[in-house]
């Protein structure tokens, strides 16, 4: 019986993107190390609307396209 667990690609369950540039730095790295992320918007103006979501959300999935390609 195996006493160790490898994992291998593990879930971060606190990331910080932050936006713009720095998301942009910060995201290729945290794909490679891990499967799935909780992001937590640590930004200067605060995420309190369902809008202000989706927009953020988008420029994440914007971001990410661009260090992917």
């Amino acid at each position: 019986m195996s006493r160790f667990i490898t994992l291998t690609k593990p879930d971060d369950w606190h990331l910080h993107l932050r936006d713009g540039e720095m998301s942009r730095r910060v995201l290729p790295d945290s794909a490679r190390r891990f499967a799935r992320a909780i992001v937590m918007p640590n930004l200067p103006t605060p995420i309190t609307t369902t809008e202000l979501t989706r927009q953020y959300r988008q420029r994440i999935s914007i971001a990410n396209d661009v260090v992917s390609h």
